[in-house]
């Protein structure tokens, strides 16, 4: 188990731009490497190749402005080290709010556009995924968000990765802590994707499972049946 003074170290720092993208993805290829599904849809050994992947993933998905990339940094080492992250739709009604206070009319029209969940210029695949099984994955998540999630109104946490080395130390609670504050601020619910590893984690938090999504792998070359819960959280009332 960590030690209390371990944890001390551990920092929530705000990503934007490119400057991060080879810590984010070696974060990600780490945390999802035993994965049963990113295992089937991924069966790839050539790890530069996912490397780049995951850096060109994360660089589309910072460049949308209703998306923000919270990270867990170690502040105890030499040089700054990303060791956990999150990212968090933010409902657009919020970030309207957000770009009319510095006059910022730039990315009005992408906000107006087709919801980033359901667009179709995201980096393709690597070569050796399982297209199929991709695909199916892809076309599921898009089908469970046209219909618990409210991009308008409602946060979404995309994603959670906290490198396995540094698991038990708190991580995950920090960041859905960040989230859940942020929500909390605008009343809004929160909307999520769990995988079966995390899913005590995010009821201990107040999601509830809303739907499920079901992966048989054995239509895609794979053994088992795999499942993702889908979950919401309401807006707590607040202790007077």
């Amino acid at each position: 188990m960590a030690s209390r003074s371990a944890n001390r170290s551990l920092e929530i720092k705000l990503i934007t731009g490119d400057s991060y993208l080879e810590q984010l993805a070696r974060v990600k290829m780490a945390a999802f490497k035993n994965y049963d599904l990113h295992a089937n849809m991924y069966p790839i050994q050539n790890e530069e190749l996912m490397q780049r992947f995951y850096e060109e993933r994360e660089r589309f998905e910072i460049s949308n402005p209703s998306q923000t990339l919270v990270a867990i940094v170690d502040t105890s080492r030499a040089e700054l080290t990303i060791v956990a992250y999150a990212r968090w739709h933010i409902p657009s009604t919020v970030v309207r709010e957000q770009l009319a206070t510095t006059n910022d009319s730039s990315t009005k029209g992408e906000l107006d556009s087709v919801p980033m969940h359901l667009r179709t210029n995201r980096p393709p695949p690597p070569e050796g995924t399982n297209i199929p099984l991709y695909t199916s994955f892809i076309a599921k998540l898009a089908e469970m968000r046209r219909t618990y999630w409210d991009h308008e109104r409602d946060y979404m946490l995309g994603s959670l990765a906290t490198h396995p080395d540094e698991r038990g130390r708190g991580c995950a609670g920090m960041l859905l802590k960040w989230g859940i504050q942020e929500a909390e601020s605008h009343g809004s619910r929160i909307y999520l994707e769990s995988t079966p590893m995390a899913h005590g984690v995010y009821q201990r938090y107040g999601w509830h499972d809303v739907d499920e999504i079901k992966f048989n792998l054995a239509e895609y070359g794979g053994e088992e049946t795999l499942y993702i819960k889908t979950m919401v959280r309401e807006p707590q009332p607040a202790v007077s």
